[in-house]
């Protein structure tokens, strides 16, 4: 047998060192090394990774505004705007939510779901005269929409039973409807049956 210095030889029961257990004890010191550099690391809760998601497109949308053509549609403008407050808006951050939602001009809230957005933020901040009022103009913008009139019927629980129901109806016919605000008005109406 021709003996390649590159290639250890065995030596049937010799002392030479077996690369195999080498090999093992390498495996076992990377493992504990990752252990010990991961033990100190919490897992992300599911807010922490949503945060996270959110601030991502946050930057992302920031930049695709800043890279839209001069000449740019004011539609084109309105997406971003939108999409901007909405993200602040999930990261808490109201008042950069409604810097956003203030870049609309007057013409332009009724774009998909500004005032639903406003009604969101003014919810969240407490204001709920200027939520309920931005509730009841996203149903004038959206009357079909089901979820613009469900935010409105619950913004105006604190409203007398038949400010309430008349919300409900009015709702419920522009809507065709709807069954999940149907099954909401049905569960009020229940409430106050008691």
């Amino acid at each position: 047998m021709e003996n390649n210095p590159n290639i250890p030889q065995s030596n049937n029961g010799s002392n030479s060192p077996s690369y195999a257990k080498y090999i093992i004890i390498g495996a076992i010191i990377l493992v504990a090394v990752y252990v010990l550099l991961n033990m100190n690391k919490t897992p992300q809760t599911e807010e922490e990774i949503k945060q996270d998601v959110v601030s991502e497109q946050l930057s992302k949308f920031q930049q695709q505004l800043n890279e839209l053509p001069a000449d740019a549609t004011e539609e084109a403008k309105y997406q971003y705007y939108l999409r901007l407050a909405r993200a602040e808006y999930q990261l808490n951050n109201y008042e950069g939510a409604l810097q956003w939602l203030n870049q609309f001009p007057e013409e332009g809230k009724n774009y998909q779901g500004v005032y639903y957005t406003y009604a969101q933020v003014y919810q969240a901040m407490g204001n709920m005269e200027q939520a309920r009022e931005n509730a009841k103009l996203s149903t004038e913008a959206e009357s079909d929409n089901p979820q613009r009139w469900q935010l409105y019927a619950e913004l105006s629980m604190d409203q007398e039973a038949s400010v309430v129901e008349a919300i409900y109806k009015e709702g419920l016919e522009k809507t065709e409807n709807d069954s999940e605000l149907q099954a909401s008005y049905d569960a009020w109406k229940a409430s106050q049956a008691q």
